[in-house]
């Protein structure tokens, strides 16, 4: 099993994830120019390793309350820094990972200082995970 840098178990849903965030980033673009498949979208998702800021409680640092707030997700650790314009504390893991212990009525918001800032809803990962809920994603602006 491999291990992270603490010497802890690295576990991961579906596979290593990906360090190159390029197949996330052109599944965002083309839902933006209205050309997107939410499917491939979400399967880019779970698979591409994203970048959090680390609060100071275990969990996520999320802007607003749930059912109406997001979580801000980053693709890479200069997109992090975009966002955060000071250096902060921060984790990583595979989509699938965070995505599973994202909090109920929370959205994500990927890469937010980016030129490409993007606002995904829930329900585009949860009905990849097989439930029965529509697939939508939507630019913040």
């Amino acid at each position: 099993m491999r291990t992270d840098d603490s010497g802890l178990p690295r576990i991961t849903a579906g596979g290593p994830a990906s360090d190159d965030p390029s197949g996330l980033l052109d599944e965002i673009a083309k839902l933006l120019e209205g050309d997107g498949d939410p499917s491939a979208l979400a399967a880019a998702l779970l698979r591409t390793r994203l970048y959090c800021v680390r609060p100071e409680h275990v969990g996520f640092a999320a802007v607003g309350p749930a059912g109406a707030g997001f979580v801000p997700m980053f693709t890479s650790l200069e997109q992090l820094a975009l966002f955060a314009e000071e250096p902060c504390d921060w984790f990583s893991a595979p989509g699938a990972d965070l995505l599973r212990l994202l909090p109920d009525g929370y959205d994500i918001a990927v890469d937010l200082g980016g030129v490409m800032p993007v606002r995904l809803h829930a329900a585009l990962w949860r009905e990849s995970a097989g439930t029965t809920q529509t697939a939508t994603g939507a630019q913040d602006d």
